[in-house]
């Protein structure tokens, strides 16, 4: 008896049986689907999506925080700074007691004038000549007052030295003719006369020179006074602690009026006022896909980027060397903002602030689905060569 291989029981269920009862009016949605298919396969080469790589950054200022030091040790006079107060270029913020700087400004001023005296003393003096010695002479100063006084002493006597010895030697020349002295005795008495005169022009040229050489050692010591001077003004500046440049004042130490401060001192940190930038920390394995304004764009971590979008920028430098960040090597790509605010679809609007941390997104190439779709099947086909890159 043959051997059936399906049960009759079966035979109603049996593909062979199901098919010559199947009766297909239209393919259409075969034929539909199918074309789909075909036409994104053929669109793979021709459709474009931007390819970026990201990294984390941080807005900051284009200049650094600056540290207020103290650069003379001694006691505060003044405070006018207190915490996140904003200060602009050159207010002073902290003053020192400068009592002895005073004190020499003072005495320096004070030399100065009396050395200021004793050339217009001086030079009163130098303009006496042997025809106004004893001319109206205006002297301020009563070591040139003496002076003077003791010269036109001398001038008087000599003076009337001269006198006497003119009437003696006219005599003498009178007996001289009548013979009752010697031609000796009448040279004697016109030597003398010589010699007063002498006298007289080397007395005068002696003290001028004397007045010229005083009226120079003062000058030079007035210009030294004028050097102590500026000295002691350029030192006062260093007592007074102005803020470098504008922004606000953070870390304030606990200083108070009254207070001593040392050599070197950190009395706090301003943090520029100054237009903000993003700094962005890039691996080394994405570094060399980057250049100068390549566009970038920015995810807030604060305004989810869903409701508040994205902040657009360039790159404006790269740095030339790694640093190391949270012990992993790094390079710091600076970025420029085209706007520094962000704003919801309601036009609320919120402003980016130093500190926000970001995520970047920097746009390297554009590549087509049929490029991308070939990497992965690269990627599939060879995972050993995917490993090493």
């Amino acid at each position: 008896m043959q051997k059936q291989l399906y049960p009759s029981e079966t035979i109603d269920y049996a593909l062979e049986t199901y098919l010559p009862k199947v009766n297909v009016k239209s393919q259409l949605i075969y034929t539909s689907i199918l074309v789909f298919v075909i036409g994104v396969f053929v669109a793979l080469p021709f459709i474009y999506v931007d390819i970026s790589v990201a990294s984390p950054g941080l807005i900051r200022t284009l200049s650094e925080k600056t540290e207020l030091k103290s650069l003379v040790t001694g006691r505060i006079t003044k405070m006018a700074v207190m915490e996140n107060q904003m200060v602009k270029t050159g207010d002073v913020l902290y003053a020192i007691a400068t009592e002895e700087l005073d004190n020499k400004l003072q005495l320096s001023v004070f030399d100065e004038r009396e050395y200021n005296q004793k050339i217009a003393d001086l030079k009163s003096l130098l303009r006496i000549e042997k025809n106004n010695v004893f001319a109206n002479s205006s002297t301020s100063t009563g070591l040139y007052t003496q002076q003077l006084s003791v010269f036109r002493s001398q001038i008087q006597e000599n003076l009337f030295a001269q006198k006497k010895m003119e009437v003696e030697l006219y005599s003498d020349r009178q007996l001289f003719k009548e013979k009752v002295i010697s031609r000796r005795e009448l040279d004697n008495k016109e030597y003398e006369l010589t010699k007063l005169r002498a006298e007289y022009e080397s007395m005068f040229q002696r003290q001028k020179s004397q007045w010229q050489a005083d009226l120079n050692e003062i000058r030079l010591h007035v210009e030294q006074k004028k050097t102590e001077k500026n000295q002691v003004i350029q030192q006062k500046q260093f007592y007074e602690i102005k803020a470098p440049v504008s922004g606000n004042i953070q870390q304030i130490v606990g200083k108070y009026e009254g207070s001593y401060i040392q050599l070197g001192e950190s009395l706090g940190i301003i943090s520029p006022d100054a237009s903000i930038l993003v700094e962005c920390y890039v691996s080394p394995q994405d570094i060399g896909l980057l250049k100068a304004e390549m566009p970038v764009r920015f995810q807030i971590d604060a305004f989810n980027y869903n409701d508040w979008g994205f902040v657009n920028g360039k790159i404006t430098d790269i740095a030339k060397d790694f640093v190391l960040v949270n012990e992993q090597p790094v390079f710091k790509v600076r970025c420029q903002l085209e706007k520094q605010e962000v704003s919801l679809p309601t036009g609320y609007k919120a402003t980016l602030k130093k500190g926000m941390s970001l995520r970047a997104r920097f746009m390297v190439t554009k590549r087509s689905l049929f490029q991308l779709l070939y990497d992965k099947v690269d990627d599939w086909v060879n995972p050993n060569l995917n490993q090493i890159n």
